[in-house]
């Protein structure tokens, strides 16, 4: 199958293009290792989940890396710290 421009979906390597990435991920892993925050900030389909997913696997060696999504949890659950912590502990 020939590769093409996903622009749809999370990347997956054997079927689809993609920008190589590998200078921002050596500059995460750079912020991990010194122990820094750092944010991931742009618009509807710039690939910000393509990058955490390639960063995930790229830290997986030296790390546990833990990849939770907070979109499946309900605005309810934010109510509290207790719905939110419960909640929290079942995803993780």
């Amino acid at each position: 199958m020939a590769k093409i421009f996903n622009v749809t979906a999370v990347f997956r390597l054997e079927q689809d293009y993609m920008v190589n990435i590998d200078g921002y991920l050596r500059a995460a892993k750079e912020l991990v290792d010194n122990r820094m925050y750092f944010i991931i900030n742009k618009a509807r389909q710039y690939g910000k989940t393509n990058i955490l997913c390639s960063l995930c696997n790229y830290l997986r060696n030296e790390y546990y890396v833990v990849f939770m999504d907070f979109q499946k949890i309900s605005s309810a659950k934010f109510k509290n710290e207790n719905s939110f912590s419960l909640t929290f502990a079942k995803l993780f």
